[in-house]
């Protein structure tokens, strides 16, 4: 059978046609997110599953209710991550196809080529709207100063920190993750909140996926130190003690000793994300 016309997502804000299709390895509708203004403030609309959007909404919820726990001085950033707005149902989609524009339903969506390897639950599709720390990521303005890299580590890891015990969270789900320099601001918030993820969905991989979270959490951070300069070693241990800080609720004070001073990078790097991922 021959494949049919290439379907292209309209965002009619902005007049742009982007052609989407379904990652099956990530669990994702790509190409179809686009970036607004909701009353001021940048937003991401993204598409999903109801189902999806509701496990995401409540989890984006009650972490940040678990960060909002922190002590104040702990917290750098108001917006550490994307908050959900509202969840829309949809009916159709505006598409451009032969270079026309119209309007489809969501069962001929799915049914075209990008799209047959989709779930059934993608035919209950739903548009999230969040409301976002910006939209300038770290691939797009990397690290400025010498002094960066500490905060953004500092900032990154007190999230993740939160996320994994308490909760019970990770940013990580199948192939995706929120952990990379196209999804994270130059200051460690997370823009793109998609694959924040439950242990109850994850189950005996949410282990696997932590890890993940804390080693590409890592990498950036020292990726980050070694752009401008800066002592990777003060890095890693910013990232440590916000972690294990955000992980244990201590409001003040040294989070225990580590070895990693006596290690070169990537014996370090390898030893925080076995020290951390005890915890």
């Amino acid at each position: 059978m021959a494949a049919g016309p290439v379907i292209y997502f309209l965002d009619l804000k902005n007049e742009e046609a982007i052609q989407c299709r379904y990652n099956r390895e990530a669990d994702r509708l790509e190409g179809g997110d686009f970036f607004h203004d909701v009353q001021g403030h940048p937003a991401l609309q993204m598409l999903l599953s109801m189902r999806r959007a509701k496990a995401l909404f409540e989890a984006a919820k009650e972490l940040k209710q678990r960060y909002d726990q922190l002590p104040a001085d702990r917290r750098n950033s108001d917006r550490p991550f994307s908050q959900a707005l509202a969840v829309l149902q949809l009916d159709g989609m505006p598409v451009m196809r032969n270079g026309l524009r119209q309007d489809i339903s969501v069962d001929e969506l799915l049914s075209q080529p990008e799209f047959v390897d989709a779930p059934p639950e993608y035919r209950d599709l739903c548009q999230i709207v969040l409301v976002v720390p910006g939209i300038d990521s770290l691939a797009d303005s990397g690290i400025a100063t010498a002094s960066q890299p500490a905060s953004f580590a500092r900032q990154l890891f007190r999230t993740l920190g939160c996320a994994h015990l308490r909760p019970q969270m990770t940013f990580s789900r199948r192939t995706g993750s929120c952990i990379s320099a196209g999804q994270l601001t130059a200051n460690g918030e997370v823009i793109d909140v998609y694959y924040l993820t439950r242990s109850s969905e994850t189950k005996r991989e949410f282990v696997d996926f932590r890890k993940d979270d804390i080693w590409k959490a890592l990498t950036l951070s020292v990726d980050a130190a070694a752009a401008v300069g800066a002592q990777v070693k003060e890095v890693l241990r910013e990232a440590r003690q916000a972690y294990r800080t955000a992980s244990n609720g201590i409001a003040t004070g040294d989070s225990g000793a580590s070895p990693i001073d006596e290690m070169n990078y990537d014996e370090a790097t390898q030893h925080l994300v076995k020290e951390l991922a005890r915890l």
